[in-house]
């Protein structure tokens, strides 16, 4: 096994008929080796130090890991349609969604050297949202998109969602997070930083980050 909690391939070797409780045996045996190095994958995640995926080289055991697993895009689509098929029908303001717009409308005043959370999120909200035409989704999609990350991130989603599956109600906790931070000697410009779900923020760098600046508008 792995002992980062990553899953491991090896030949089996052909058994005669009539062995089906043999087969059945080991069938529950591989399904408690790949939850044991799942638990131990989690546990080496959310315990190991800082990950900045922008400049990591080489990336961390933990991310090559989910980066190298497959994913149903089946799965993904029906999710992502029906997590659309929730979204209210009326137009969006400005072309951001309700979540978007409400962020701009109450942008929050940050301290130099200060962060503050902007919004949990998940990367099907994220996606939703987007092909719904929200810009600024849109936009932070993209930014995943450009660096790689997508993949990854929904990788691990997946991973704490089936974890923590019997916690019922606020997720946000393993989900991925959005902060904010400012730069230069005003609170006019900084940094938007994603950070990996369920990763603490004060001790976390960040997977990806974009620019800010606030612009003057008038009318």
């Amino acid at each position: 096994m792995d002992s980062d909690g990553g899953l491991q391939t090896s030949t089996e070797s052909n058994h005669p008929p009539g062995k089906e409780a043999t087969t059945s045996s080991r069938d529950i045996a591989n399904v408690s080796t790949e939850r044991v190095q799942r638990e131990q994958w989690i546990k080496n995640y959310l315990e190991c130090p800082p990950i900045h995926l922008q400049m990591a080289d080489p990336e961390p055991r933990v991310i090559q890991i989910v980066r190298d697993e497959t994913l149903d895009h089946n799965v993904i689509e029906n999710r992502i349609a029906e997590r659309i098929s929730r979204l209210p029908h009326s137009p969006y303001i400005d072309g951001v969604c309700q979540d978007c717009w409400s962020l701009f409308q109450n942008w929050p005043e940050v301290g130099l050297g200060d962060f503050k959370l902007l919004r949990f999120l998940d990367t099907i909200a994220l996606e939703a949202t987007a092909r719904k035409g929200c810009q600024f989704c849109s936009l932070l999609l993209q930014n995943l998109i450009h660096y790689d990350l997508l993949h990854v991130i929904r990788c691990i989603e997946v991973r704490l969602q089936e974890a923590f599956e019997t916690i019922h109600g606020n997720l946000e906790p393993i989900e991925a997070s959005m902060w904010i931070d400012t730069e230069g000697n005003d609170a006019s410009s900084g940094e938007l930083s994603f950070k990996l779900p369920g990763r603490a923020f004060k001790i976390d760098s960040p997977c990806c980050t974009c620019k800010w600046s606030l612009v003057e508008t008038s009318g």
